[in-house]
């Protein structure tokens, strides 16, 4: 055998033969390393879109909740918004033309005119917009470059066009609604001037012109919904101070102020519980967002989770009980013993607080009202059911999960003691089924741990979205492996999961 350093001259079809051929213990060691670069690179790019997948759903939220509470305003107190007011001025202009159209046909025809022109100045840029951006997204010359540098958040290809493709669906659904608009109004200026019947009635006539306004509302507010995700090409910062920025300036120019009893009272009643419309949907949509990404990690890099390397390890343990049971039974009945009183601790706490909240629901001692006082937000009477109904719901769903999470556990207790001859009751099967336990009990104590931002709730929705701003990071830290012992899990069992 030859001994210490040896040099060994390789001409060109050896060499090649070399890289082709790399040695096992080589191989192996590129596939560690390999799979220990994706997941840093995973990593990294998640650090990169983080902004964008927090900021970006957040503005839209916000967008998404005015104009859903603004639809509910026109359709239950109309005359205290501007687009009801102006629809109950169409309907009267619109029987006043018919009523004496004689003198006036060619002012209702101007008048429509005048419509029209403005839906075709709206659908004109937005069909030219969209031709630009189409041509900007098929394009292969990179325009967008030199803004790299500058922007904070993802700047990657499929985010750039994301962006820019979003900005196309949106002016293309604008000049939809503008056409359609046109369409409508089209047929208007020809109803106007007909003389009344049965079937041809000023109310027929109003329904067609609402139609047109309707549409011609949807298509401006589509097309102002642009502007935040406009200077989302310069990051996801500027996308949610648009959205925050817009929703003021919307509400003012939407609803009616009066000097009248009832205006004001309506305008205070809105600015108590302005807060909790836009801060309680953001509250939820943070907590939400974080599971669903935290889900997505556990799906696809189960061993960089707290999640994903205990459900390898339960896993490994069921196999260690299973295989040598004459000497561990006793173990494995004592551990799934600790595993109940956990479960039904978190259970029985919530059905006790499930109890005391009931009680208070349905007392009649208004125990809350010396509280109104400080409360910053809404704290009506609705509202405050809403908070302890919120509450009631997330303990009962709390509750729901810890029993069911005990009712599977309660079956591994007898499966893990059972001989392996059986086909059907194996290490895989008791494993699955310790997996679904453990999984719903994750479940119970989150939902358990979110109702923490809602007991809040009752002092304000200010503490409730703060609470759940630093409930992320924690629970960030308490869920993800970092460090060399992610490093060593993941060249170890990466494979294995």
């Amino acid at each position: 055998m030859i001994e210490g350093p040896v040099l060994i001259a390789f001409d060109q079809s050896a060499w090649l033969w070399f890289i082709q051929h790399p040695p096992p213990y080589i191989y192996k060691l590129g596939r560690r390393e390999g799979t220990r670069e994706v997941y840093v690179r995973r990593e990294m790019e998640f650090k990169k879109y983080y902004l964008d997948l927090m900021m970006v759903p957040l503005s839209f939220m916000i967008s998404i909740s005015y104009h859903l509470w603004l639809w509910h305003k026109v359709r239950t107190q109309p005359l205290s918004t501007v687009i009801g007011a102006n629809a109950h001025g169409r309907r009267l202009w619109v029987s006043t033309i018919m009523k004496d159209n004689e003198k006036k046909n060619i002012l209702a025809i101007q008048t429509i005119r005048n419509t029209i022109m403005g839906s075709t100045l709206m659908a004109t840029t937005s069909i030219v917009l969209c031709c630009g951006l189409a041509a900007v997204v098929s394009s292969s010359y990179s325009v967008k470059k030199p803004l790299n540098d500058t922007i904070y958040g993802a700047q990657g290809q499929f985010m750039v066009a994301l962006k820019y493709v979003t900005l196309l669906v949106l002016f293309l659904f604008s000049f939809m609604c503008h056409s359609l608009s046109i369409r409508f109004i089209s047929q208007v200026n020809f109803l106007i001037n007909c003389p009344q019947d049965s079937t041809l009635t000023s109310t027929y006539v109003s329904e067609l012109l609402e139609k047109s306004f309707t549409l011609s509302m949807i298509g401006n507010r589509l097309f102002y919904s642009a502007l935040p995700v406009m200077l989302w090409i310069f990051g996801p910062v500027l996308v949610l101070l648009c959205s925050s920025t817009m929703v003021p300036v919307l509400y003012n120019l939407d609803l009616l102020f009066g000097d009248s009893k009832n205006g004001k009272m309506r305008e205070m009643e809105f600015h108590k519980s302005y807060l909790d419309l836009i801060l309680i949907p953001l509250s939820f949509s943070i907590s939400i967002g974080y599971h669903i990404w935290l889900w997505h990690k556990i799906r696809t890099q189960p061993v960089s989770t707290v999640i994903g390397v205990n459900a390898h390890g339960r896993r490994l343990w069921v196999s260690t009980i299973m295989k040598d049971n004459e000497k561990k039974n006793i173990l494995a009945v004592q551990t799934i013993r600790n595993t109940i009183m956990g479960s039904t601790l978190m259970a029985t706490t919530s059905i006790l607080l499930c109890s005391g909240l009931a009680a208070v629901i349905s007392s009649t001692y208004s125990v809350k009202k010396p509280l109104n006082d400080t409360i910053y937000g809404a704290h009506g009477e609705f509202m405050v059911s809403l908070k302890y109904v919120t509450l009631l719901v997330l303990f009962l769903f709390s509750f729901m999960c810890h029993s069911l999470s005990i009712r599977f556990i309660s079956q591994v207790n007898y499966l893990i003691n059972c001989s392996q001859d059986s086909t059907v009751v194996t290490s895989t099967y008791v494993s699955e089924l310790l997996e679904k336990s453990s999984a719903l009990n994750a479940i119970g104590n989150r939902i358990f741990y979110s109702a923490l931002p809602v007991v809040l709730w009752i002092f304000g929705p200010v503490l409730v979205f703060l609470c759940s701003l630093t409930m992320v990071p924690v629970l960030y830290n308490l869920d993800i492996l970092n460090g060399d012992s992610k490093k060593g899990r993941t060249s170890d069992i990466g494979n294995e999961v």
